[in-house]
């Protein structure tokens, strides 16, 4: 039998940016079930790179490392990369039309030096979620109306606007 475990979204937990970022973590049971746990602390964190503040990461410098996530007797590691970016381009505004299909959320980060990479949201919220939900990192066009997101990239926050409307023709 198959005891209880701690899992995260993602092999290697990126981060852009200074602000504190919640890790996605997952408390998966025995039976497949999952829930979003409470109580989770991460420990292991080297100060000089990283700031800890409940289960949220924020970096200090560039760099990778490992920490611990804990939640009770459950423990696993989480690799962590610090890299700071001049900007992330995203779209602004998307027009979908209602019970169409999802659309991945993502951008661009630019560094510095002037290499980019392709990002992925850490998370995103919506304004109104009877109009636009956010699943599995993309946007869900439900009913007409508009909302604003709020996507997070991992300590740099962007904001896009989605309008769901009926179009004659694209």
């Amino acid at each position: 039998e198959a005891a209880a475990r701690l899992e995260v979204e993602r092999d290697t937990f990126r981060l852009y940016g200074h602000e504190f970022t919640r890790v996605p973590v997952r408390l998966v049971d025995d039976t497949g079930g999952s829930s979003r746990p409470h109580g989770v602390r991460i420990t292991s964190a080297p100060r000089a790179l990283l700031e800890v503040s409940g289960n949220a990461l924020a970096c200090r410098r560039e760099g990778v490392t490992t920490v611990q996530l804990e939640l009770e007797q459950h423990r696993t590691p989480l690799v962590v990369k610090c890299r700071f970016a001049r900007q992330i381009l995203t779209e602004s505004h998307l027009e979908l039309q209602p019970g169409g299909p999802p659309r991945p959320l993502g951008g661009v980060a630019v560094f510095s030096s002037g290499d980019s990479e392709v990002v992925r949201p850490i998370s995103a919220v919506s304004s109104d979620s009877s109009a636009v939900a956010i699943r599995n990192g993309s946007v869900v066009p439900l009913a007409i109306g508009h909302a604003g997101l709020r996507i997070d990239f991992g300590g740099v926050h962007g904001r896009m606007s989605v309008e769901v409307r009926h179009t004659l023709a694209d």
